[in-house]
């Protein structure tokens, strides 16, 4: 099998099974991923519990280059602890994000990491995230991207006043902010 080809400014995803069951892993477990750059450079990133005894931890490295990356938590726990690597290699294809970099404001408009310019035209799509299915989530953004729009903005929680029924809640019946729903937020990626 073929190792996955990591790109600069797309994001690379490791998976973590922690080896005991952590009553409250939202609230209780905290997970930070050191990444370093072979010039050096360093970022940490926070890794995040996915359901059961899944994490995972994302990084869009802005460099090409070798990458080295090591976990640390606040618990006892060998499953979540893990050094690694990849190289990330530039990126080529279409999409202008991982082509120039990310966003970032100027005095006067928003740009790439590169300096190319970005035009922000958006549409806003509030309750996808409660409501649409996959194909209608395909479809509206095949749609948007044929008319030119650059960006897309939404509310991942359901819209209070607009989005009922709920089709699908993040937090359970109870909007328990601490008890997250994963399958909730594993949709929205």
């Amino acid at each position: 099998m073929e190792p996955v080809q990591e790109s600069v400014w797309t994001p690379v995803e490791r998976t973590l099974h922690a080896e005991r069951r952590h009553d409250d892993p939202f609230v209780d477990v905290d997970l930070r991923v050191r990444m370093e750059h072979e010039s050096g450079r360093s970022e940490t990133v926070p890794g995040f519990w996915d359901g059961g005894n899944c994490w995972r931890f994302r990084f869009a490295p802005p460099l090409s280059g070798r990458w080295s990356y090591e976990t640390s938590t606040d618990v006892e726990d060998a499953g979540l602890s893990t050094v690694g690597s990849f190289v990330a290699h530039p990126y080529d294809g279409p999409n202008p994000i991982r082509r120039h970099g990310f966003l970032h404001a100027t005095e006067s408009h928003l740009s790439h990491d590169d300096d190319t310019p970005f035009f922000w035209l958006a549409d806003t799509a509030w309750s996808a995230g409660a409501k649409a299915t996959e194909d209608e989530w395909r479809r509206y953004l095949t749609a948007r991207e044929a008319q030119g729009f650059t960006a897309v903005q939404l509310n991942p929680l359901p819209q209070h006043d607009a989005s009922r029924p709920y089709d699908r809640l993040p937090f359970g019946p109870e909007w328990n902010l601490d008890v997250p729903n994963p399958a909730y937020f594993q949709a929205l990626y």
